[in-house]
């Protein structure tokens, strides 16, 4: 399928039925695709959680498959929609081993590996992965950094640390719409400001949950125009679906 630059690609989403916290069954995904679709999305990489503890079953051998069977239901379907394979890496203790098992799940065919992390500090286990990915030749994708649980100067310093080792930063719409609260939408849209923001992405868990990100996005065009926001949701998530670029 040919990807329109001025059509929207969504990075990160949870619409593979019933492999994580995401969507639960093939009628939910659908009913989240329909609303994407009506807003301009021509598809969306998907990205159920993956790593070391963290629903130990999802590996990139098993999630493909079921990608291209929620395909199959959007065109028997008649949905216009065009979905790929990845996955939302959870950094921690033993993620070098596991990707050494398991396999990178990179964006579609690229070398972009969206990762994300929780905590309330940042252990070294998760440079540790980031340097595997670096050392073999992958692009890193930190997902909603404006979400990680750290005190605001470690957080900073962290972000600071990261950016300068090559590592890219993808915002979540719920957070710019201000879904996650006052701390992860001030962050948000100070980088948003500052232009900080490689992509932006929804984060879909779910029927209910897209209204937010639709705000997101509409916050997003107000605070720095639609030029910036075009980028984030379009020309530079198209680059990396289509090409394995970005840059």
């Amino acid at each position: 399928m040919e990807v329109d630059s001025r059509i929207r690609i969504d990075l990160h989403c949870h619409l593979v039925p019933g492999v994580d916290d995401g969507c639960q069954t093939v009628e939910q995904s659908l009913a989240c695709i329909r609303q994407w679709r009506a807003a301009g999305y021509l598809g969306s990489v998907c990205t159920p959680h993956m790593g070391s503890g963290w629903y130990p079953e999802n590996t990139p051998d098993y999630i493909a498959p079921r990608v291209e069977q929620l395909q199959e239901h959007l065109d028997d379907a008649g949905i216009d929609y065009q979905l790929w394979c990845s996955g939302e890496v959870r950094l921690g203790e033993h993620i070098v081993s596991w990707l050494r098992e398991h396999g990178v799940p990179t964006l579609g065919a690229s070398r972009w590996v969206l990762v994300d992390f929780f905590g309330r500090q940042w252990p070294s286990c998760c440079d540790d992965g980031i340097d595997f990915l670096l050392d073999h030749g992958y692009e890193v994708l930190l997902a909603h950094p404006e979400r990680l649980n750290l005190p605001e100067r470690e957080w900073s310093e962290t972000m600071e640390c990261l950016a300068r080792r090559g590592v890219r930063f993808q915002g979540n719409l719920n957070c710019v719409g201000g879904g996650e609260g006052p701390i992860a939408q001030d962050r948000a849209l100070r980088w948003l400001s500052e232009e900080r923001y490689f992509v932006l992405a929804s984060d879909t868990h779910g029927p209910d949950s897209v209204a937010g990100r639709m705000q997101g996005l509409k916050t997003a065009v107000e605070h720095v125009g639609a030029d910036y926001v075009t980028q984030l949701v379009s020309s530079r998530p198209r680059a990396i679906v289509e090409a394995g670029g970005g840059r």
